[in-house]
C-alpha cells in the first residue's frame, strides 16, 4: 500500500490540521467508550501501555501519550512509521515504534505485554481468514486483563455506501481493497480469537455521521473535476491553512483531552453496564 497516497510529511506538518484530527478524535463515541473503560476498571494514564496496531500518522497513541500512557506505534509500512515519528517529534514525546506485520507472528517480548490495543482503519484491508488472524494478532499482544478497540468500517452504513458509491462510479476510489464489517462477524471473530466479551459501538452520532460523510461526498465531487480544476483548488486549501497555521501548544492540547475525559468522567452513571476487560470494542 502506498502510504504517501494519503498522508504525506507537508499536511501532517499543519499544526492546525493535527489539532483538527485531535479533536475529533476526542468527541467520538469510541473514544468515550475507551475512557469509560479505563476508568472503571480503575487503570491508571501513567501506567498504561498501549499498542497501536497500523499505526498510520499514529494520532491515537499522540492521544493517549500525551495522558502519560506508555506508547508503541506498529505498522508494516515503513513510510508511516516515518510519519508517526514526525508527529511524536512535533510533539516533542517519545515513543517505540516496531516494523511488523499483523498476519505474522508477534514481535519478540511483546507477547501479552499490552493493557490496550488499538486500531483504526486496519482490519477491513484483510479478506478471508487474513482477517481473523488481524483480530487475533491483538488478543495476542494483550496481558490477561487487556482490552483491544479495533475501528472498522460498518458494511451496512448508509452514508459509507453512498460516498463509496459515488466514487466508485466517478473512478476516484483508490483503496485496492476495503471490506466493511457486519455486526455478527466482528462478534464471531472477537469469540473465535479468545475475547472473553465485545461490544460493538458506533462512532458517531448520526448527526455527526452525516456531517462527516457529507464532506466526505463534496470531497469526492472534487476529485471528480479534471486534473487543473484540482490542482487549483488544492493550492487555494493550501493557501488558506497557511493563514490559519498555529504553533503547537501542548498545554492546550492536553486540556482539550483532559476536558473531554472530565466530560465522560461526569457521565459514567449513564454508560449501560460496567465495562468488562479484555474485549474488542
Amino acid at each position: 500500500m502506498q502510504f504517501e497516497k494519503f498522508f504525506n510529511s507537508e499536511s501532517l506538518a499543519s499544526k492546525s490540521l493535527m489539532r483538527s484530527r485531535i479533536a475529533n478524535a476526542v468527541s467520538s463515541d469510541s473514544w468515550k467508550t475507551t475512557i469509560a473503560i479505563i476508568l472503571e476498571n480503575d487503570l491508571a494514564f501513567g501506567q498504561l501501555k498501549v499498542i497501536e496496531v497500523g499505526c498510520g500518522t499514529g494520532t491515537l497513541s499522540l492521544i493517549l501519550n500525551l495522558l502519560g500512557a506508555n506508547t508503541t506505534l506498529l505498522d508494516a509500512d515503513e513510510d508511516a512509521l516515518n510519519l508517526a515519528r514526525a508527529l511524536f517529534d512535533m510533539y516533542g514525546r517519545e515513543a517505540t515504534f516496531i516494523k511488523a506485520n499483523v498476519l505474522e507472528d508477534v514481535p519478540n517480548k511483546k507477547l501479552n505485554s499490552f493493557d490496550l490495543a488499538i486500531s483504526a482503519g486496519l482490519a477491513e484491508h484483510f479478506m478471508n481468514d487474513d482477517r481473523e488472524k488481524c483480530i487475533a494478532f491483538h488478543e495476542l499482544l494483550l496481558k490477561k486483563n487487556g482490552f483491544a478497540v479495533i475501528g472498522v468500517p460498518n458494511r451496512f452504513g448508509v452514508f459509507y455506501r453512498l460516498v463509496r458509491g459515488f466514487r466508485e462510479l466517478t473512478k476516484t476510489w483508490t483503496i485496492s481493497q476495503e471490506i466493511p464489517f457486519t455486526y455478527w462477524e466482528l462478534k464471531r471473530y472477537a469469540k473465535k480469537v479468545g475475547f472473553v466479551r465485545s461490544e460493538i459501538v458506533g462512532n458517531a452520532s448520526l448527526r455527526k455521521d452525516m456531517r462527516v460523510y457529507f464532506m466526505g461526498l463534496i470531497s469526492a465531487v472534487l476529485d471528480a473535476f479534471p486534473q487543473e480544476i484540482r490542482k487549483a483548488l488544492k493550492k487555494i486549501k493550501k493557501n488558506e491553512n497557511k493563514k490559519n497555521e498555529c504553533d503547537i501548544n501542548v498545554t492546550d492540547e492536553v486540556r482539550m483531552i483532559v476536558e473531554s475525559i472530565d466530560s465522560i468522567r461526569k457521565k459514567k452513571p449513564l454508560l449501560r453496564r460496567k465495562a468488562i476487560k479484555n474485549k474488542p470494542v
